[in-house]
């Protein structure tokens, strides 16, 4: 099955046009179903949002590992200063 999108530029809010454009759609074809009516907003939202939680996800993981780096370090720094003392 073919998937046909389309864009309406607008200065109003776009969601208030989707009756107009529905109505339009149906004088040109009346077999076309209208689905899946989003924003361009929200539309860049989602194709987003998989990176986000990838991204979210891996600084979770990747945080305790890195402070956990840096403590030791600061440790074995602490005690290298100590011994010179």
């Amino acid at each position: 099955m073919s998937r046909m999108t389309i864009l309406v530029r607008t200065a109003a809010d776009p969601m208030g046009l989707v009756s107009t454009v529905r109505n339009e759609l149906r004088q040109m074809d009346r077999d076309q179903p209208m689905a899946n009516v989003a924003t361009m907003e929200q539309l860049v939202s989602d194709s987003y949002s998989r990176s986000r939680f990838t991204m979210m996800v891996l600084g979770v993981f990747a945080a305790p590992r890195s402070c956990s780096r840096r403590w030791a370090f600061m440790a074995s720094w602490r005690t290298r200063c100590a011994e010179n003392q």
